[in-house]
């Protein structure tokens, strides 16, 4: 699809970006899926003021995912790791806790894996302080990446 065929018809739908197949897939629990970061470079070239998304890169390796932010890919869903992080909070806390009757106790430490799994997303993709005061998108500065994204933001 070319690029003005995109435009007129996102004009009509009213789609500001566009999902991409580019090898990940939907609940993918192991991280070892390579996306085809090919495709996304001429999807890119194509369309290259269109912002792409990302479905199921809970699965896909970092570096891949990195390299597709690169080539447009401005939304990447996570849903699967978010959840693992949420359920692996949960079973530690009923396993140390087993009788234990309030859920809300449980909760919380699920609430803080999401969390951590959140912020080594955002080093991962390179998005702290990319939101301004009123929500909207901040210009990106020149950003260097670390292997470890450990590493403080």
């Amino acid at each position: 699809m070319g690029s003005e065929r995109f435009i007129r018809d996102s004009a009509k739908s009213g789609a500001d970006s566009l999902a991409v197949a580019l090898g990940s897939i939907h609940a993918m629990e192991s991280r070892n899926a390579s996306l085809d970061i090919g495709r996304a470079k001429a999807i890119h070239a194509a369309i290259p003021e269109v912002p792409l998304v990302l479905h199921g890169s809970s699965g896909v390796k970092h570096e891949s995912v990195v390299d597709a932010i690169q080539y447009g890919v401005a939304k990447i869903n996570v849903a699967t790791y978010l959840n693992q992080a949420f359920t692996r909070g949960l079973r530690e806390t009923l396993a140390r806790y087993p009788d234990e009757v309030d859920p809300r106790k449980f909760l919380t430490q699920s609430r803080e894996y999401v969390k951590e799994a959140v912020r080594e997303k955002i080093r991962l993709f390179c998005s702290a302080n990319t939101i301004d005061a009123s929500g909207g998108f901040k210009s990106p500065s020149k950003q260097y990446r670390s292997a470890d994204i450990g590493a403080a933001e």
